[in-house]
């Protein structure tokens, strides 16, 4: 008996359009697991979604981001 039921696929292909990650599509359908969900995407063929500003940034980048607004939420601090 395979885990991909049509029913389950549709679901899949909906929520993955919808943006949704590959672990919260695991939750929803149950007894699956994020790999099996990525996996199934894969052979599919389905498209990546679409990437978010954060996502685009390199790991230095988002540290530095970060540490520019705690800076400047310490200025407004102090100037309050």
């Amino acid at each position: 008996m395979s885990l991909w039921t049509e029913r389950r696929v549709v679901t899949l292909k909906e929520r993955w359009a919808a943006g949704a990650s590959a672990s919260v599509i695991a939750a929803e359908l149950g007894d699956v697991t994020r790999c099996a969900v990525i996996g199934k995407v894969y052979r599919l063929g389905l498209p990546d979604r679409p990437t978010t500003e954060s996502n685009r940034k390199s790991p230095r980048q988002l540290v530095e981001l970060q540490s520019d607004s705690a800076a400047n939420t310490m200025g407004d601090l102090e100037h309050a």
